[in-house]
C-alpha cells in the first residue's frame, strides 16, 4: 500500500470558462445554407425520412423546381453522366432525365465528336 496520496501534492487543473454566444436566427440560416448548400425552404421541408444517417446523405424531395432544373442542366452541360444526374434527381430511369434535360446535352454532341476525332487522328 502507498503511504501517501500523491494527488494531494498537486493543484488540480482549472477549466477556463468561455462565454458562449448563441447564433441569431439569421446566422443559423446562413450556417445551414453554407454547410448543406440547401436553401431555407428546402431545410424547413426536410423530414426524418429524408436523412440517411448511415450514408451521411440528405435527400431534398421538396426542392424548388427552378433550382433543381438549373442544377441538373448545369451538371449535364459540364459533362456529368446522365446516369449520375438521374440518380441525383431520384429518377427511376435515365429516359425521364433525357426527356426533360435533352436541351442540356445537345452541346455535348460536339464535344463527343471532337474527342472521337482526336482518338481517330491518334490511331
Amino acid at each position: 500500500m502507498v503511504p501517501i496520496n500523491v494527488a494531494e501534492a498537486v493543484e488540480p487543473p482549472r477549466i477556463a470558462r468561455v462565454e458562449v454566444r448563441a447564433l441569431s436566427a439569421r446566422e443559423m440560416q446562413k450556417l445551414l445554407e453554407a454547410a448543406t448548400g440547401m436553401r431555407r425552404g428546402e431545410i424547413l421541408g426536410l423530414q426524418w425520412k429524408d436523412i440517411d444517417f448511415e450514408q451521411r446523405r440528405v435527400m431534398v424531395r421538396r426542392s424548388l423546381q427552378p433550382l433543381r432544373h438549373t442544377a441538373a442542366s448545369l451538371m449535364l452541360e459540364q459533362g456529368v453522366a446522365i446516369t449520375t444526374v438521374a440518380a441525383i434527381l431520384g429518377h427511376a430511369n435515365t429516359s425521364t432525365t433525357l426527356s426533360v434535360y435533352a436541351h442540356a446535352i445537345k452541346g455535348s454532341e460536339q464535344a463527343g465528336a471532337a474527342i472521337m476525332d482526336n482518338i481517330l487522328k491518334g490511331a
